[in-house]
């Protein structure tokens, strides 16, 4: 269960960060620009969910596997928002096309 919960988390962090670059923004949100102080606004909490998904899995798994299984878990959890933001962008198109 703590494991699923540090890659909600790390999952939550990555897509925050995402959002303030600017190819996924445009898949989205069709490319409304961010202010500055809001983009440094996701990139902190992101980065603070990143962190507290390691915390979470070091809890759940101790140190020294807690390390391993949160490497995998965040490469699983970038592919994912990865693949999300270009679903998503390519459900948007199909949508406003119509």
């Amino acid at each position: 269960m703590l494991t699923l919960l540090s890659f909600l988390l790390a999952s939550n962090g990555f897509l925050l960060i995402a959002l303030t670059q600017k190819q996924p923004r445009k898949l989205i949100f069709g490319g409304k620009e961010t202010q500055r102080v809001q983009r440094i606004r996701y990139r902190l909490f992101g980065g603070s969910l990143i962190l507290s998904s390691f915390l979470v899995m070091l809890t759940a798994e101790g140190l020294s596997f807690g390390v391993i299984v949160w490497g995998g878990l965040i490469s699983v959890s970038g592919l994912f928002v990865c693949l999300f933001i270009t679903l998503i962008g390519a459900i948007i198109r199909v949508v406003i096309r119509e």
